[in-house]
């Protein structure tokens, strides 16, 4: 497989991948068996190049990681494995809204009212200064 990384004036890039793309929209190229496994035929393969319209080439965000197994009695034909990667998870889909919904909160919308030169805004108890004996506690770094 072939990896292009194109870059954009160091803006940003766009990573593309080169597939071998299966004929998957007839049954020569695609099918699935009674246990719900689909296999894949690439002896014939699509989009080779070979006409102006063929594009062998998906940009990254539109790859999923899967591997094929060779088929042991149909020989031109691999079964598909989906690969789920380690550290990904499930967030959602990008143009999922959350509901938020509001709730108005009681005592939020407070306004004081009157002559607030009065309000103390220091504590005036007599409280231990816990940087004072700091110098005590720490040890000696040789």
């Amino acid at each position: 497989m072939d990896i292009i990384e194109l870059n954009y004036s160091y803006h940003f890039t766009v990573v593309l991948f080169k597939c071998v793309w299966a004929d998957t929209t007839t049954s020569r190229g695609i099918k699935q068996d009674h246990l719900g496994l689909t296999s894949v035929n690439f002896s014939r393969p699509i989009h080779t190049n070979v006409r102006e319209e063929d594009e062998p080439y998906i940009m990254a965000s539109e790859a999923q990681l899967v591997y094929y197994v060779d088929d042991e009695v149909a020989k031109e034909w691999g079964v598909v494995v989906h690969v789920k990667p380690r550290d990904l998870y499930d967030m959602g889909e990008k143009n999922e809204e959350a509901e938020v919904s509001f709730f108005p909160q009681p005592g939020l919308n407070m306004s004081v009212e009157g002559d607030i030169e009065d309000l103390q805004l220091t504590r005036e108890d007599d409280i231990e200064d816990p940087t004072e004996n700091a110098s005590e506690n720490i040890d000696d770094v040789a």
